[in-house]
C-alpha cells in the first residue's frame, strides 16, 4: 500500500506591502519542494484578505476557500507571507487556533520582531548594540509641518544624516536617508503613508557607519543548536542605502558570499546573533541584518523571522553557497516543525492528564 503524502499548504500573497515579494517566495518554494514526499496546496491571500486555493497555479485556476476549510486541506503550512499580518503573529495565532502546524517562529517572537522600535528596545535592554533613535506617532506625522522636529532631535542622541523607516514593514519598504529637516518631512510621510493599508509610526535612527552583513541560520541542522549559513556582505552600488528599489532591481547591490571576515570578526557576529536569537525566542530559521563598525561592534539593524525565499533572496543564495540543496532544506524545515508540534502536543496532553489526576477524577 502506498504511503500517504504529507499535504503542505504554501501560503503566499497577503495583505501587506510585500505581497509581490511573497509571491516570489511562494513560487520558489513550490519549484523546489520534494514532490515525491509532499502534496502541495498553493494558497493565495488577496490584499483584501480573501483566500484562494490554486488548482492550477500556472493558469491561475482558483477556488475560493475559508480559514475554517484549511485544516481539512493541509497537514502543515509553509508561511511564505511577509510583513504586516504575516510576520507579526497574526497568521501564527490564527493557525494555532485552528490547530495547524506551521513553520517558523511563534506568536510572541513574531509580534516582537515585526515592530522595529519594540525589537530594538528589547535587544538594547539585554545589552545588544542597536542604532540610537526615536519613534514618531503617525498622528503627529499627519501634521508634521506644525510640530517642532528639532525638539525631538535635541532630546535624542542622533544627528543628520539619519535613517527614516516604517516601524512595522520589511523588504526596505518606505526607507529613506534624510540629510536635513527639509528632507526629513517627505521621508516621514513616505514611511508612514506610502506602503501600508493604514498609516503607521515611523522610526528615525542614527546612520551607522561600517560594513553591512546579513546572516542566516537553520535550527538543529547537523546536530548543533544553529547551523549558520555563509555570511553575506552587502556591497551597495551607487547608494548609501539598500532601499526597496536597490534590493529588488538589478545592479542595486552585490552579494559577497562568503564574506571576507577575520575569525575574530566572524565569531563576534555569530556571538551577537546567537544572543539576539535567544532573547527573541526565534525558531526554525531566520535572517538578521547588521553592521560591523570600525571599533568592532556588530550593530543589529533588523531581524527577519520569515526570510525571503525568492530566487534572488539572501536565504536561498546562502543555502546554495553552503552546498545544501534547497529542496532538502525545505524538507528538513517541514520535518523539524512536525517534530516540534508533536512534542508540544505530548507536553500539553501530559499536563492536562496530570491536572485531571490531581483532581482525583
Amino acid at each position: 500500500m502506498k504511503n500517504k503524502k504529507l499535504r503542505v499548504g504554501i501560503l503566499m500573497g497577503g495583505r501587506s506591502g510585500e505581497s509581490q515579494i511573497s509571491l516570489g517566495s511562494g513560487k520558489n518554494v513550490l519549484a523546489n519542494i520534494d514532490l515525491r514526499r509532499f502534496d502541495i496546496v498553493p494558497i493565495f491571500q488577496k490584499k483584501t484578505g480573501e483566500l484562494f486555493r490554486f488548482k492550477d497555479f500556472e493558469n491561475l485556476c482558483e477556488e475560493r476557500i475559508y480559514w475554517e476549510n484549511i485544516k481539512s486541506l493541509v497537514d502543515v503550512v509553509f508561511i511564505a507571507l511577509h510583513g504586516q499580518y504575516a510576520e507579526d503573529g497574526t497568521i501564527q495565532g490564527l493557525l494555532e487556533m485552528l490547530d495547524i502546524p506551521y513553520l517558523g517562529s511563534k506568536v510572541l517572537s513574531s509580534s516582537v520582531c515585526i515592530n522595529k522600535s519594540f525589537q530594538k528596545n528589547f535587544l538594547k535592554l539585554h545589552g545588544i548594540d542597536v542604532p540610537d533613535g526615536f519613534e514618531l506617532n503617525c498622528d503627529l506625522i499627519k501634521n508634521v509641518e506644525c510640530i517642532n522636529l528639532k525638539d525631538f532631535f535635541n532630546n535624542s542622541k542622533i544627528n543628520f544624516p539619519c535613517i527614516v523607516k516604517p516601524s512595522c514593514e520589511g523588504s526596505s519598504l518606505g526607507i529613506s536617508i534624510a540629510n536635513s529637516f527639509k528632507e526629513l518631512i517627505p521621508a516621514l510621510k513616505k514611511a508612514s503613508f506610502d506602503c501600508a493599508e493604514k498609516n503607521q509610526n515611523v522610526l528615525i535612527e542614527e546612520k551607522i557607519i561600517g560594513s553591512e552583513f546579513t546572516c542566516s541560520a537553520i535550527e538543529n541542522y547537523d546536530g548543533g543548536k544553529w547551523k549558520f549559513l555563509p555570511v553575506t556582505e552587502v556591497a551597495k552600488i551607487n547608494s548609501d542605502l539598500l532601499g526597496y528599489d536597490q534590493k529588488y532591481m538589478p545592479g542595486g547591490y552585490e552579494k559577497i558570499t562568503p564574506a571576507i571576515l577575520s575569525d575574530s570578526d566572524s565569531n563576534l557576529i555569530k556571538e551577537v546573533i546567537i544572543k539576539s536569537v535567544d532573547i527573541l525566542k526565534i525558531e526554525s530559521f531566520f535572517r538578521i541584518d547588521g553592521i560591523l563598525t570600525e571599533d568592532k561592534k556588530f550593530v543589529i539593524l533588523d531581524v527577519n523571522t520569515i526570510p525571503g525565499m525568492g530566487a534572488l533572496s539572501f536565504f536561498p543564495h546562502q543555502i546554495e553557497k553552503a552546498g545544501i540543496d534547497l529542496s532538502e532544506c525545505i524538507s528538513y524545515l517541514i520535518d523539524l516543525e512536525l517534530e516540534k508540534y508533536k512534542s508540544r502536543y505530548e507536553k500539553d496532553f501530559n499536563k492536562k492528564t496530570e491536572s485531571l489526576n490531581s483532581l482525583n477524577l
